[in-house]
């Protein structure tokens, strides 16, 4: 909505990101307002978190449904991936 139109035959991972910056950008004046302050890692969170989670939700409600140990390895995998990154960018932010 608030990003620039890409064309049909872009990249998926084209299409992700600029969605991505869009929506920080467009919820950076909210941030402010609400907190006085803006993260540092709002980007890059979104950026390197944002394809993992698209990716382990339907893998998740596969999994429901198929309880598969291969697929429950992979999620595992995705998910702990996921708290890894998450603990690395706090890292990043100001305590």
């Amino acid at each position: 909505i608030a990003g620039p139109s890409l064309a049909e035959a872009a990249p998926a991972w084209k299409k992700s990101a600029v969605m991505t910056v869009s929506a920080c950008l467009l919820t950076l004046p909210f941030l402010w307002c609400a907190f006085h302050e803006l993260s540092l890692t709002l980007l890059p969170a979104n950026l390197l978190l944002g394809p993992l989670v698209e990716l382990l939700f339907p893998l998740g409600l596969l999994l429901t449904v198929i309880p598969l140990p291969p697929l429950a390895w992979l999620c595992e995998v995705i998910a702990r991936l996921s708290l890894l990154l998450v603990g690395w960018l706090s890292g990043w932010a100001d305590p």
